[in-house]
C-alpha cells in the first residue's frame, strides 16, 4: 500500500439504473465512460483505458467512476462531453494498491480495504494472491481490472480514497 497523490483526477458519476455496455458504442480506440443515447434506449459506455488514460470503476457502484487522464487536451474535451456529471479534484490524496492472481470476495459485509485472503503458488508467476476488493464505506474504493489472457492472472489496481 503506497500513498500517493493524484493531481487533476476526475470523478464521474452517472444515474443509476443505466445498462454498462460498450454494445452501442461507435467510439474506437481509448476513450472516456460516457452515456449513448440511442432513441429511447440510454446505457452507460464504461470507456476504454490505455497507457496514459486510466479508468477505475468503484467497487460495488458500476455507475461510478475515478478517471486520470495525462493528456491535458483529452481531459478537457472529456469534462466538456460529461458536463456537471463530473467533478475535476486538483489534488486527491489516495492509497494505491496492486494485486496479481485471483479476485474474490472475502465474506465480510462490513467497510475494509482491498486486501489478499491467501497465496498460492504457480510454476510460470511463482507466488500469486487470492485477493478481495474491499468494500466502500466512510472512504471510496475504485478498482482498474485487466487480464491478457485467459491463461493469464487478473491484475487489479486499485485506489482507495478516504
Amino acid at each position: 500500500m503506497q500513498r500517493v497523490v493524484l493531481e487533476d483526477a476526475v470523478i464521474f458519476e452517472a444515474e443509476t439504473g443505466l445498462q454498462v455496455t460498450r454494445e452501442h458504442c461507435s467510439v474506437c480506440g481509448p476513450h472516456w465512460p460516457h452515456i449513448i443515447e440511442r432513441g429511447a434506449i440510454r446505457t452507460l459506455c464504461p470507456g476504454r483505458g490505455q497507457e496514459g488514460l486510466v479508468i477505475l470503476r468503484k467497487v460495488g457502484n458500476e455507475n461510478k467512476y475515478l478517471i486520470i487522464d495525462w493528456d491535458k487536451e483529452s481531459k478537457r474535451l472529456g469534462l466538456k462531453a460529461l458536463g456537471a456529471k463530473a467533478a475535476l479534484i486538483l489534488r486527491l490524496k489516495a492509497w494505491r494498491m496492486i494485486f496479481l492472481g485471483t479476485r474474490t470476495r472475502c465474506g465480510n459485509e462490513a467497510p475494509h480495504y482491498p486486501h489478499i485472503v491467501n497465496t498460492y503458488d504457480h510454476p510460470e508467476y511463482d507466488e500469486l494472491e487470492v485477493y478481495c476488493p474491499g468494500k466502500s464505506g466512510r472512504y471510496e474504493i475504485y478498482e482498474c481490472k485487466w487480464q491478457y489472457d485467459s491463461l493469464s492472472p487478473e491484475e487489479s489496481l486499485f485506489y482507495v480514497i478516504e
